[in-house]
């Protein structure tokens, strides 16, 4: 299913950049032109059925490019710098993606996390490459530093 997501938004994404070619930057609403456009795709998926296209829908209608506050825990610390590329929940699990960030950011978000009160799981290896899980109050924070400037947090309940 995750494969299949990956797969809608990257056709998605390529969809919407040719969208508005030619055209005055007012007279196309890209919101709406990407929901319709996800609609159709999602609605022609083959092979899909209908509650595999509904849990599509639902996951992809959550997708946002905000901090997602209201579906992580209360107290969350909202990351320190950079932009929220996107926000997405799959399953009940909450995955943030932040772009133009940098390892002094994510360092410093960690010890955020630390002081307030979640257990780091790892040894100091996994940390130095950038790879950071913790828990909390049922709760599961995976934190990765992808490249020099991109960070993705996986929140879920354990």
């Amino acid at each position: 299913m995750k494969k299949n997501i990956s797969l809608l938004l990257a056709l998605l994404l390529s969809f919407s950049l040719f969208a508005a070619c030619g055209a005055n930057p007012g007279e196309i609403d890209g919101e709406a032109f990407a929901k319709g456009l996800l609609d159709s795709v999602i609605d022609n998926y083959g092979g899909a059925s209908k509650e595999e296209r509904d849990e599509l829908k639902e996951a992809l209608g959550s997708l946002t490019d905000k901090w997602p506050a209201d579906r992580l825990p209360d107290g969350f610390p909202i990351y320190p710098d950079g932009v929220v590329s996107s926000a997405l929940t799959v399953d009940g699990a909450e995955t943030i993606v932040i772009d133009k960030t940098g390892k002094d950011s994510f360092r410093q978000y960690a010890e955020t996390l630390k002081d307030a009160g979640w257990a780091f799981t790892q040894d100091a290896a996994v940390e130095s490459l950038g790879v950071y899980e913790a828990n909390k109050d049922g709760w599961e924070i995976k934190l990765m530093l992808l490249t020099g400037s991109i960070v993705s947090l996986h929140v879920s309940r354990v």
